[in-house]
């Protein structure tokens, strides 16, 4: 069952990601597909978020648990052009990342994911005048987690 809910996510997160990615380009967040996609980047982070909270169930990961339930939140308040729910989005978007990579190192003890993704972020802070660095952010984030659940 663990491995079908893995796969069932990464497909959903990949394919949403490409699929936004190939019509509309690499946008600033991946967030901001709401305003081209509507009613999928919910369902997207539904499923990912359900998915993930899931999976946390299966192998005890209350910190996994709670990041998939932050990836609902971001999921429940998409529009981030409103000044009250943009600031509880914001707030459950970098909740469900740090929860993760807290899971990935207390829970998953892979520590060396943990480098990756701050060597990764770091980069993307450096170069973020020319790169949308929090899509990319939140790409490696969902990789980092699939990594270590695979």
């Amino acid at each position: 069952m663990r491995e079908i809910i893995l796969i069932t996510i990464a497909i959903t997160f990949y394919s949403f990601v490409g699929f936004v990615w190939a019509k509309f380009g690499i946008l600033k967040s991946i967030s901001e597909s709401y305003y081209k996609v509507g009613w999928l980047f919910p369902a997207f982070c539904l499923i990912v978020g359900i998915g993930t909270f899931a999976i946390a169930w299966i192998d005890n990961s209350f910190l996994l648990a709670s990041s998939g339930g932050a990836l609902v939140v971001v999921g429940v308040l998409p529009e981030i052009k409103i000044p009250y729910i943009k600031y509880r989005h914001i707030i459950a978007a970098v909740l469900c990342i740090i929860l993760s990579q807290l899971a990935i190192y207390f829970n998953y003890h892979d520590w060396q994911v943990n480098v990756l993704f701050v060597v990764f972020t770091a980069i993307f802070m450096i170069f973020k005048k020319r790169i949308f660095e929090i899509w990319w952010e939140e790409v490696v984030a969902f990789t980092c987690i699939f990594v270590v659940l695979i």
